[in-house]
């Protein structure tokens, strides 16, 4: 009698195809460097400041609110569309109880402003500067973008934005609108550093743990300030100079020259290579390059996880 065949299905639907720019980009690993950057330029917007400082355990967490949004970003990215709906609704359930009173002027908001973490305009900031910081890191420490790239990739992000709820006439309509729209706020909006912002600063890039892990949150420090607006990195008190300079221009060319030589197992983030490797797909070609094979079939493991089917 013959053997029952494995049960095989279909990959479940995705947000992003692997083949995608937006998947090609975050699989890096490097991107990390560009944490510190966008949780800085986040509170930079002084009512984002104060729903951290109020309604988080940032200072005795400070890097746990980048772990959770790293966390929630693999599910979105790398996930199945049901997944990505999932982490979305359930980061929208914590954003409901984020809001309060400004007890004091910050920036150009006076006391007694009310801010709401489900505020679209705040959500759209915060997006932002995840998808500024992780263009600006993949060009410097990965390989340059063409300009179709660029604006694909961007493309790709309002998939993003809509799934946080973001209304479409606030999300800008093309890359360059969106560069347009960083530099508003940077240079003629809301964005000023705040007190509680410098307070809350001096806990990521020195944060109170372990000598370790410390070290590596240093190397990420430095890189995330050198890679800030010099506006900003001047508002938050953090020093800066030729020397450290020179030694991220160092970091960025010595990490685009290497890192098409590293193991995939070290370069890629776990999500998107636990799915690569599942589906049998090749590994990226060159610097981030990907060569596309026709669609797999494969067995969905643990907690929707794919991984490769056996022979039948």
């Amino acid at each position: 009698m013959a053997a029952t065949a494995p049960r095989i299905v279909e990959a479940e639907p995705r947000l992003f195809d692997p083949a995608s720019l937006t998947w090609r980009i975050n699989r890096e690993r490097i991107l990390i460097l560009g944490g510190v950057r966008s949780l800085l330029m986040q509170i930079a917007h002084p009512l984002v400041a104060a729903g951290v400082a109020e309604h988080s355990g940032f200072r005795a967490d400070p890097l746990g609110r980048l772990r959770r949004t790293m966390e929630t970003m693999a599910v979105i990215l790398f996930g199945t569309a049901a997944e990505a709906r999932g982490a979305a609704a359930q980061l929208d359930a914590i954003h409901g109880r984020v809001h309060g009173i400004l007890r004091e002027q910050a920036g150009g908001f006076p006391a007694g402003t009310r801010y709401t973490a489900r505020d679209p305009e705040l959500l759209l900031w915060v997006h932002a500067t995840l998808v500024d910081s992780t263009m600006l890191v993949y060009r410097r420490f990965v390989r340059e973008l063409g300009a179709a790239e660029a604006e694909a990739y961007y493309q790709e992000s309002k998939t993003i934005a809509r799934l946080y709820g973001i209304p479409e006439r606030l999300i800008p309509r093309r890359l360059c609108d969106f560069r347009g729209y960083v530099e508003r706020m940077l240079e003629a909006g809301p964005i000023a550093v705040s007190a509680t912002a410098r307070e809350l600063a001096a806990h990521i890039v020195r944060p109170a743990i372990p000598m370790l892990p410390a070290l590596g949150t240093a190397v990420v420090s430095l890189v995330s300030i050198g890679l800030m607006p010099p506006r900003l990195r001047d508002e938050f008190g953090l020093t800066w100079g030729p020397l450290r300079q020179a030694i991220v221009d160092a970091a960025a060319f010595g990490t685009r020259t290497l890192l098409p030589a590293v193991p995939a197992a070290w370069r890629v983030a776990p999500a998107a290579y636990a799915f690569e490797q599942g589906a049998g797909m090749p590994a990226p070609a060159g610097a981030g390059g990907y060569r596309r094979r026709k669609r797999s079939t494969v067995a969905i493991g643990k907690r929707g996880t794919p991984s490769r089917a056996d022979s039948a």
